[in-house]
């Protein structure tokens, strides 16, 4: 049996049509994901589950990781199709925490079934996270020489091409795929929010509100990713100087529905520090940041996420709680993982540093930031996210005063 992307897939054919369904949300950040998911439950195709688990895994959290676990454990492995098996392997380095391994899967999949454009969606986030960009690029630019024009979704990697491009600081070429995959299919949020990166990176400012509010009905009708793509609005604005917007944007939409997603917790985080770094009072929001930033206590299998909620705790006066989560992150970089190994070379030390500049302590701050500042990229996180990182260390910098550096 073969999906729409010619793949053979196993399972019944009366649940084809669901895979497909949940694929497609994934792809396009599809607001009616989570219900999709709920019918998952009882389908039998592995592909679907395979990719459930990994959307449990991409939570965050202790108990999506062990549902994701679960899964993977269920599976029969004998009734399995080489495609299958392999996407079966790289959920379980991503169970380990190998995400390196991981990619090297989705790697070896994409070069026996070049059409596999699920490998390539969660390959690209993945080396993403990784802040492994060349690769990223080279697997997207892979992908449009190997892929016909007329395979489903194809689009959407004009908007992959554009982010990687991006990052890479390769802006002139970057904004022509971008534009194009957005405007062949305006639900395609990646490539919206591509081209947006390209606008704020470049200076233009004013062209990004107005890329963005063209899409305007797409957000509104969107799934949570919609919140970044507005929080990437209000720092256009942030460089307008209309900071009023920037604070409307974040009640409105950043963080409308107060959310535990780590996404939206960084950022809700990030929006507010830079309001906060430019003299902008914000108010009680600080509070309500407070159960996001404790909900994965214990599961830091994303520091790039954890920095950002120290920052919030000490900003919210939380201090048993900003203590509570520096030392778990410590516990938790003796892990033998990409994780662990992240939060012990990087992610404590900036979290502490963070936490030190919210807390009025400059000295303290520069102290800690300064010595990892060269491996802030290992995090992953985008060049426009990880600004929030630099903004802090030139604050605490300022803060000591430029005598004594």
């Amino acid at each position: 049996m073969l999906d729409m992307w010619d793949l053979e897939v196993s399972g019944d054919s009366n649940d084809l049509q669901l895979h497909q369904e949940v694929v497609h949300g994934y792809l396009l950040f599809s607001p009616n994901l989570a219900g999709t998911l709920d019918k998952v439950d009882v389908n039998k195709m592995p592909m679907t589950q395979i990719l459930k688990a990994q959307l449990f895994l991409m939570a965050s959290t202790q108990s999506g990781h062990a549902a994701a676990s679960e899964t993977a454990d269920s599976l029969d492995t004998k009734i399995l199709n080489d495609r299958e098996r392999q996407h079966l392997a790289a959920l379980i380095f991503n169970l380990k925490g190998d995400r390196r391994s991981q990619c090297r899967i989705f790697s070896n999949i994409l070069n026996s079934y070049p059409s596999d454009l699920l490998a390539l969606r969660l390959q690209h986030f993945e080396l993403f996270n990784l802040g492994l960009i060349d690769e990223m690029l080279k697997a997207v630019e892979t992908a449009l020489s190997n892929c016909c024009d007329d395979l489903p979704y194809v689009s959407l990697l004009g908007g992959m091409q554009c982010f990687a491009l991006e990052e890479l600081g390769r802006f002139d070429e970057a904004i022509e795929p971008g534009i194009r995959a957005a405007e062949a299919n305006p639900l395609d949020l990646w490539s919206v929010h591509s081209v947006a990166h390209v606008n704020e990176m470049t200076g233009n400012f004013e062209e990004g509100i107005k890329w963005v509010r063209t899409f305007e009905h797409s957000l509104r009708d969107a799934g949570s990713f919609a919140g970044h793509i507005w929080w990437h609005l209000a720092l256009l604005h942030i460089q307008q100087g209309d900071t009023g917007g920037a604070l409307k944007l974040y009640d409105d939409y950043v963080f409308e529905i107060k959310s535990i997603d780590g996404l939206s917790m960084s950022n809700a985080i990030s929006l507010l520090a830079r309001l906060d770094f430019l003299g902008v009072n914000v108010g009680e929001r600080w509070q309500g940041l407070i159960p996001g930033s404790i909900f994965r206590m214990g599961h830091h299998t994303n520091p790039f996420n954890d920095c950002h909620y120290a920052y919030a705790l000490a900003k919210a006066g939380a201090a048993g709680s900003l203590n509570e989560l520096l030392s778990s992150m410590r516990e938790a970089s003796h892990l033998k993982t990409h994780a662990g190994r992240l939060l012990q070379e990087v992610a404590v030390p900036l979290a502490s540093g963070l936490a030190s500049l919210a807390n009025g302590d400059c000295a303290t701050s520069f102290r800690e930031m300064e010595p990892i500042w060269s491996k802030i990229w290992m995090l992953g996180g985008s060049n426009a996210q990880r600004d929030f990182f630099d903004q802090a260390i030139m604050l605490s910098l300022n803060g000591l005063g430029k005598q004594k550096y």
